[in-house]
């Protein structure tokens, strides 16, 4: 009997150290840890030992002992995902291992508005949380100015660089380390939306693809003003059509090296390629990323006979079919507003 009330105590009191031991490692798993929002990276080749030394000098995790012993025995260990990651407060220990497993890195929204050449991207990118190393903007220079580095991209047609198919938008991304992942996004947003759409135009509009590109950056950069982008279209089409210079002042300012935003007369004689009052027809490449209302209107013109247009200083042009009645608009718009 006596050997019987021993062995229900050792029963009782197995199982109650078996209940405590549970109870505390549920505490320790499910506990939430109090500590502000923390970033941090995981490289690639990080040993378990360096991953839980990065998490336990953020903060991230309480006893590096019991977070590897949850980790080894839980099957874990080699499932850590190397990456950028977000930390915020109150995520427990269970919380932090599903992040790490599941590859849950940190994201940015990145904007890049309508209208930028590369170089303002890659100026953007200077110090930012979103770029994971100081090279990342020259080598993004260099990649959209030889696109043939970049294996697998597929606009639809040959491009001498990916100025203009960097497509303008809100992107979510992870840590840049290779700015690959960012053009391939940028490019890939272009080709889903219009190279089909450009490939069935220039059939009738006989104009390249490429060219059609071209002729949408010179728009967007022309005007802001939705409405009147086709309107601007026809014009440039017009002119194309009669053998008569562009004409752009955009043009010749992407092809100055060091324009300090006043455009001279000695200017719009240089002969740099871009210059589209000394050369006829198109510029070689697009003279920025022009977004959709900007290649819609290349595609879909307005009807018109306008050969000029002037600025009205206040976002809008005037347009005109005659020379006449273009230089009665500037003395209108321009001369008498001096």
């Amino acid at each position: 009997m006596r050997y019987i009330t021993r062995l229900v105590e050792v029963l009782v009191f197995s199982g109650l150290a078996v209940a405590a031991v549970l109870l505390v490692v549920h505490l320790y798993l499910n506990t939430p840890i109090r500590h502000a929002t923390v970033e941090l990276s995981i490289e690639k080749g990080y040993s378990l030992n360096e991953i839980l030394r990065v998490l336990d000098e953020k903060g991230v995790i309480r006893c590096k002992t019991c977070f590897k012993a949850y980790a080894v025995l839980g099957g874990y260990a080699l499932k850590i995902k190397a990456g950028d990651y977000e930390f915020g407060d109150g995520l427990s220990h269970k919380g932090v291992m599903k992040k790490l497993i599941s590859g849950d890195f940190k994201r940015y929204m990145v904007t890049i508005p309508e209208g930028w050449r590369a170089i303002d991207i890659a100026r953007m990118m200077e110090g930012k949380p979103f770029v994971g190393n100081a090279e990342v903007p020259s080598r993004f220079l260099e990649l959209v100015s030889n696109p043939k580095g970049l294996g697998g991209l597929d606009i639809g047609w040959e491009v001498p660089s990916l100025e203009g198919y960097l497509f303008p938008s809100t992107y979510e991304i992870y840590k840049l380390r290779d700015p690959k992942d960012l053009i391939f996004r940028m490019v890939g947003e272009f080709r889903t939306r219009f190279s089909k759409k450009l490939l069935d135009a220039s059939r009738y509009l006989h104009l390249s693809p490429h060219e059609l590109v071209v002729l949408a950056s010179i728009i967007e950069k022309e005007t802001a003003v939705p409405d009147e982008k086709p309107l601007v279209a026809s014009v440039f089409y017009n002119r194309l059509k009669k053998n008569m210079p562009l004409q752009s002042d955009p043009t010749v300012i992407y092809g100055l090296k060091d324009f300090d935003g006043n455009l001279k007369k000695a200017d719009l004689l240089n002969p740099h390629p871009y210059n589209t009052y000394v050369h006829l027809g198109l510029p070689p490449t697009p003279i920025c990323n022009p977004g959709k209302t900007s290649i819609e209107a290349a595609i879909h013109p307005a009807s018109t006979d306008y050969l000029y247009f002037v600025s009205k200083n206040d976002g809008t042009h005037a347009f005109s079919s005659t020379l006449s009645e273009h230089e009665r608009n500037v003395d209108i718009y321009q001369r008498k507003m001096r």
